[in-house]
């Protein structure tokens, strides 16, 4: 299982022009000159106990790419040592899977339409970034007709939007390969929250676009709580330094 997630991982990482490289003796790297500032596609991944060296040169590269900042994930927690050189921000990532699949349980807005842009041709609707902050439009905008044409290219690329009372109100990205699913990007207008569109569109991408289903959830939110009652497991826990200057 956890082999056929990271090939989807891996596929995704790739349609973005992200490649896997040797960085040091105890590191790979994933580095994309498409999205530069998107860290899925640009981080240090963890092969053995790091040096100290090898951390300084991982953020002299960064800088040399003009970056403003690092991610290095791991599969087991780094040593506290380097908390204390580094202000690192420590997070952790949970690989969550609906093992059995309940969507047919989950709470379903009957009043919305959802609409897939394998389908139909969603785009201007997901071209508007009108609630984004104003500073940040521009780079959403940008980022959007990336992803936009991206999914003319791959079937597999799913962006699904939910629609109430004329407008766009919910949004999930999926990505189906290799029987598995990945679930990212949920979103859910403020004033149309709590009235289950999010798990209406995790519905749809059960039900129409299926495989097994899978997603990261941050583990110091409530959200893995909440997705156990979905029926989702945890099968991976990762460990990820975040390093901005």
């Amino acid at each position: 299982m956890l082999k056929k997630i990271g090939e989807v991982e891996d596929f995704e990482r790739n349609m973005f022009g992200a490649r896997k490289r040797p960085f040091s003796e105890h590191m790979e790297r994933w580095i994309s000159q498409i999205r530069p500032d998107q860290l899925n596609n640009n981080f240090f991944e963890v092969k053995g106990k790091l040096t100290f060296g090898e951390i300084e040169d991982a953020i002299a590269q960064e800088k040399d790419r003009g970056l403003h900042e690092l991610l290095i994930r791991s599969g087991k927690p780094l040593d506290r040592l380097w908390g204390d050189v580094y202000d690192f921000q420590p997070g952790v990532q949970h690989t969550m899977v609906l093992l059995r699949d309940k969507s047919q349980s989950w709470q379903e807005n009957t009043d919305i339409t959802i609409r897939d842009i394998q389908k139909e041709d969603i785009s201007q609707d997901l071209l508007n970034v009108s609630m984004v902050p104003e500073e940040y439009r521009e780079q959403a905008y940008q980022n959007m007709k990336l992803v936009l044409t991206t999914a003319q290219v791959y079937p597999e690329y799913h962006w699904l939007c939910a629609y109430a009372d004329g407008n766009m109100v919910g949004i999930l990205c999926a990505l189906t390969h290799g029987g598995y699913t990945v679930m990212d990007d949920l979103w859910v207008d403020p004033p149309y929250r709590n009235r289950y569109i999010a798990t209406s569109l995790m519905r749809y991408a059960a039900q129409n676009i299926g495989g097994t289903l899978f997603l990261h959830v941050d583990g110091d939110t409530t959200l893995p709580d909440m997705y156990s009652k979905m029926g989702f497991s945890t099968v991976k826990t990762d460990y990820e330094y975040f390093l901005s200057w």
